[in-house]
């Protein structure tokens, strides 16, 4: 369903995939428009009683939402995959002149997000 360039790296291997994970019920994008550490914007969307989705909503989200990623990126914060290098890599969807593609951008816990990224995240589970 992406027309345009899907990170080779973004494989069953490096990402393996719960199939019960692809859905979008629940589903919330968080714009914080504003530069944030990854703590921050983690202790922002649960505080709103949600948590950063893994990489299977990511990819159903923009199946069924295809224009969203066109508005501005969209990150999911819960999943990620430490690179031969030792890069911590997140998913991401984005636009550009090709299309819609489905990427990886540095994850660390200690860096920070610009104001364009926007997160999916999910109502926490009750246990």
């Amino acid at each position: 369903h992406y027309d345009g360039d899907v990170n080779p790296d973004i494989s069953e291997k490096n990402f393996p995939v719960n199939p019960a994970l692809f859905t979008t019920v629940g589903s919330k994008l968080f714009h914080f428009n504003r530069v944030m550490t990854k703590a921050q914007i983690e202790s922002a969307i649960r505080s709103e009683g949600h948590e950063p989705d893994p990489i299977e909503r990511l990819l159903a989200y923009g199946m069924e939402n295809p224009d969203e990623q066109r508005k501005g990126l969209i990150v999911a914060l819960g999943s990620s995959w430490v690179n031969p290098r030792g890069s911590r890599l997140v998913p991401f969807l984005y636009e550009y002149d090709r299309g819609r593609g489905v990427g990886l951008c540095w994850g660390s816990p200690e860096g920070r997000w610009v104001e364009i990224y926007r997160f999916l995240a999910s109502p926490q589970v009750q246990r």
